[in-house]
């Protein structure tokens, strides 16, 4: 299995095909699945249903904080625009370039937050 997964992400399998492999595995993850609940069917799903409507927002929060400040800032440097922005960018019809996206949300967020000129911040979150 270790080989298909390389070639796919080579790009030397075609999407097709890799497409009919995913189908393939559902299908039988549904069996199995299946096979397990016996009597219940609808077990495991509301067990899921329940879950997600308790349990927390996020999982393994400090795993996945750990590496995304694992990125050199090389990296961002690489990958973001001029402000550095990586939470989020906003594509209105004038936006061309991801710096023209950022400025687009910087400028959503200052109306949404009333800031003014002079005005001191020291995060909005």
């Amino acid at each position: 299995m270790n080989i298909a997964i390389e070639w796919a992400e080579r790009g030397w399998i075609p999407d097709s095909v890799i497409r009919l492999g995913i189908r393939r595995l559902l299908r039988l993850r549904l069996r199995q699945q299946r096979q397990a609940e016996g009597d219940e069917p609808r077990g495991a799903m509301a067990r899921l249903i329940d879950e997600l409507s308790w349990g927390p927002v996020a999982v393994a929060v400090d795993q996945a904080n750990l590496q995304h400040y694992e990125a050199p800032t090389e990296f961002f440097r690489l990958v973001l625009g001029p402000r550095m922005k990586y939470s989020s960018g906003l594509w209105p019809d004038r936006a061309t370039t991801l710096a023209d996206s950022e400025e687009a949300m910087l400028d959503i967020f200052c109306r949404r937050a009333e800031l003014r000129d002079g005005m001191s911040v020291l995060d909005l979150g």
